[in-house]
């Protein structure tokens, strides 16, 4: 009885340690260390664009007035918009456009497979309809594509009709963190809403992923190259405004980055790929998924010393939440609803998530 309980005290002192160095000390260290830009290639080459959409009738024209009008050579780029399964005008309003028009299956995935396929260019950038870049962000990005550098992400400026103004604070704060550790290593998540990468490195996506940005991150790591986040490449991203959709949105983000990790296990606390492999992927990606199960395990091992000061710390920390950190709450929510996802909707096999068969 004296070795189970000083167990469960061990486990209880492992779990107060990974929250803590997650949430105060990961960021201090990374910000802490000494870092610099990688140098820039002078000429720029040709690339290709490529933008899948999906019933984006009402986004699709502005996101072509909007690449058509970056500052890049016109004659160096290629934009390249592939309708994925579209049962709206969204082919109809592409073809008024001098753009180049795919059509593929439904799922992103294949969308950005057709576009990789049809690619002339070595060098891809690929960016979602639905948001807005700057005029100098893909001048600038590209031109970090050298050396050891295999993709390099766009900076995402939230804009926030939302009435949780928390989100745009939060989104900023994390943005600046994935720009600091990209400098070191690499970022712990691209985001495909502006990322440009070579196609000699990352050819096609395998059909099975549940994510393209998230899970490109770990296909090109593993091949030894940097992840980096250009701080000038701005992206402009509208947040969701009523809270079933931040939920609904989280929770799916949630599911698919669960799911992406545990077939990604190996970079877990892994020498092989330095900063990202023993710092961020573990405290940024991994770790923050389980956060509500060790906080369940804090005020159950709490309740058992003292059940008054877990009922306080329950409720002190919700009403704290609530009143001042509603976006916290509204995380961990989804957070706890994303793992009825994983057991409802997925099933696991061979040791890999994977989605049940028909």
């Amino acid at each position: 009885m004296g070795y189970l309980k000083m167990f469960f005290s061990i486990l209880f002192f492992i779990i107060i340690f990974i929250m803590f160095f997650g949430i105060f000390f990961y960021p201090k260290i990374t910000y802490a260390i000494n870092k610099k830009m990688p140098n820039r290639i002078k000429n720029l080459p040709k690339i290709t664009i490529l933008i899948p959409a999906y019933n984006e009738e009402k986004l699709i024209a502005n996101k072509i007035k909007n690449t058509l009008s970056v500052d890049y050579p016109q004659k160096k780029m290629e934009i390249v918009v592939i309708d994925n399964g579209s049962t709206d005008n969204t082919s109809k309003i592409v073809k008024k456009f001098p753009v180049t028009l795919l059509k593929c299956e439904k799922g992103k995935i294949r969308a950005l497979n057709k576009g990789i396929e049809y690619a002339k260019t070595d060098l891809i950038v690929m960016t979602d309809a639905d948001v807005d870049i700057d005029k100098k962000a893909i001048r600038s990005m590209v031109s970090y594509l050298t050396g050891n550098i295999g993709a390099v992400g766009g900076y995402v400026v939230p804009k926030s009709k939302s009435f949780i103004k928390d989100k745009e604070i939060y989104k900023n704060e994390d943005w600046k963190l994935r720009y600091e550790e990209s400098l070191i290593d690499s970022v712990c998540n691209l985001d495909g809403k502006l990322v440009a990468f070579r196609k000699s490195i990352l050819p096609k996506f395998p059909e099975n992923l549940l994510t393209d940005d998230y899970s490109m991150t770990f296909l090109i790591r593993k091949k030894g190259y940097r992840l980096l986040i250009d701080k000038t490449a701005k992206v402009y991203e509208i947040l969701p405004d009523n809270l079933s959709d931040e939920i609904k949105q989280f929770r799916r983000y949630a599911t698919d980055v669960f799911i992406t990790n545990l077939k990604n296990i190996n970079f877990l606390f892994n020498y092989k790929y330095g900063y990202f492999g023993m710092m961020t992927f573990p405290f940024r990606r991994f770790f923050p998924l389980f956060y509500p199960i060790f906080i369940m395990y804090i005020l159950i091992y709490l309740y058992f010393i003292n059940p008054y000061i877990s009922l306080f710390l329950l409720i002190g920390g919700f009403l704290i939440l609530l009143f001042f950190k509603r976006l916290i709450l509204i995380q961990i929510t989804a957070v706890m609803l994303s793992y009825f996802n994983l057991f409802k909707n997925k099933s696991l096999t061979g040791g890999k998530w994977e989605k049940p068969r028909a």
